[in-house]
C-alpha cells in the first residue's frame, strides 16, 4: 500500500537530534512533508524531550514499517508515540 504517514515521536532534547531522524527517513526512501517540535522542559532529574509530529509523502508500507523499526531503536528517540496512515488529499 502506498499512502502517506504521521508520525509522532517522543524524541531526546538535544543537538543533532533532528538531523539523526532525518537521516533515518532518508535511510529508508520515506520523505518528509511536514514536521512540527514541541519542546518540554524536564524535571531536575530527567532530560527535556521533544514531540515531533512528523508527515510524510507517499510512501510505500515497507518503507514506513522498516523506517518505524529504525525509530524504534535509535538512541535518539524515546518513543515511537503513534503511526497513522493519512488518506485522501
Amino acid at each position: 500500500m502506498i499512502t502517506r504517514y504521521q508520525i509522532t515521536l517522543s524524541v531526546v532534547d538535544a543537538p543533532g537530534v533532528l538531523a539523526a531522524v532525518a537521516a533515518l527517513f532518508s535511510d529508508h526512501g520515506v520523505s518528509v512533508e511536514t514536521l512540527t517540535q514541541s519542546v518540554y522542559g524536564g524535571a531536575t532529574t530527567a532530560a527535556p524531550t521533544a514531540t515531533l509530529v512528523i508527515g510524510t509523502h507517499e510512501a510505500s508500507e515497507a518503507d514506513l514499517s522498516a523506517t518505524v523499526l529504525g525509530l524504534e531503536s535509535s538512541d535518539v528517540v524515546v518513543r515511537v508515540t503513534s503511526v497513522l496512515r493519512v488518506e485522501g488529499s
